[in-house]
């Protein structure tokens, strides 16, 4: 535990104390393995053409620099021998005083990430008011779907668990906000939509979706360029089409020849489980914040949902604001802080002042 003058933290608490989940390493299958570094090596292919192609440009674009500094990470996390542990279920709680309880999940595609990138928005969460819990969750290939969205759901439980209550002398009044960028986002949003016995509608105060895909099928769909397309462009679409083939394929489980069904998909999709659930269905306030610029999850992600989310009659909040995808939010403790919007930070601490508010 270490305080500062205003708040508290608390390191790696296990939110699986009160259940067994064996998160012992997984031997991985040979013929997956490799094809996993078969998927790294076109990776690589693809983005040298496109470097070689901004050869001919006198500046590089915000969005692709950022897709090709996704695809080096990935190609990078596949590489390393750390790829295939599995992450501990643990949180860092941040807190001032007794308020109402914000999960935030951290980004990554799935495969990588860590809690630390929330830091600096959890702090002042905390200094807010509220008692904020970042979790980390187990990550492919080493685990496959489902196990990200049930950790959320085991995060969740714990939250609310009467101890967990007491010891932090929790708000629970209005139920817990969650929220998470890219990723994150994306487990947020589906656990805001999805109909699981593990989860009530009363249980989430709130959800806040950043940069969150949210129609997994589509996603994998190149984007339309309206007039003719540059080679730059089309070199641009090929990387990113392959980059979110190989984050599926990480993911799914290792007898289901690196891809997930179209059924999988689907229920991986929050977009879906508002059009499949059944009328009546209630869903907590929801805030998507998506960036204009956004090239790896497009704004029409955002828009699907908001629009399903407002035909059952459900509040959804869109915002759309001109930034990639890092809504300009993760800068704050940067050398480049000055790309800092303060402006985009705002639109969220406005949303749950709303419906999770504290009494600050």
């Amino acid at each position: 535990m270490s305080q500062t003058s205003n708040y508290t933290i608390e390191r790696n608490v296990r939110y699986d104390e009160f259940v067994e989940i064996d998160l012992s390493e997984t031997v991985q299958d040979t013929l997956y393995n490799k094809g996993l570094q078969q998927l790294a090596d076109q990776l690589e292919v693809e983005a040298k053409l496109l470097k070689e192609e901004l050869k001919q440009e006198e500046s590089t674009d915000e969005v692709i620099a950022w897709i090709l500094n996704i695809t080096d990470e990935v190609v990078s996390s596949i590489r390393d021998s750390d790829f295939f542990s599995s992450k501990e279920l643990v949180a860092d709680v941040y807190y001032t005083r007794p308020g109402p309880p914000i999960i935030l999940i951290h980004g990554g595609a799935l495969i990588g990430g860590d809690k630390s990138s929330f830091e600096p928005d959890a702090r002042d969460l905390a200094e807010k008011g509220y008692v904020v819990f970042v979790i980390n969750y187990r990550l492919a290939p080493v685990d496959s779907w489902p196990a990200m969205i049930e950790d959320c759901r085991l995060a969740l439980s714990w939250v609310l668990n009467p101890a967990v209550v007491e010891r932090y002398d929790l708000q629970i009044e209005n139920g817990v906000a969650i929220g998470g960028h890219s990723a994150g986002g994306h487990l947020a949003g589906l656990l805001s939509t999805e109909v699981n016995e593990e989860v009530s509608r009363d249980q989430i105060a709130c959800a806040v979706l950043l940069a969150a895909p949210t129609d997994m099928v589509s996603i994998l769909n190149s984007p339309d360029q309206a007039g003719e397309t540059t080679v730059l462009f089309e070199r641009l679409v090929s990387l990113r089409s392959l980059l979110l083939q190989v984050m599926m394929a990480v993911i799914s489980s290792q007898d289901s020849s690196l891809g997930l069904s179209l059924e999988e998909l689907r229920l991986m999709s929050p977009l879906y489980h508002v059009m499949i659930n059944q009328a009546g269905t209630e869903y907590p306030p929801i805030l998507i914040l998506q960036g204009e610029l956004d090239q790896l999850v497009p704004p029409e992600q955002g828009n699907a949902l908001d629009l399903a989310l407002r035909e059952v009659g459900a509040f959804s909040q869109l915002e759309t604001v001109d930034s990639g995808h890092g809504l300009d939010l993760f800068f704050r403790q940067s050398s480049n802080q000055e790309l800092w919007s303060a402006e985009n930070w705002q639109i969220i601490v406005d949303f749950l002042d709303q419906f999770s508010p504290t009494d600050l």
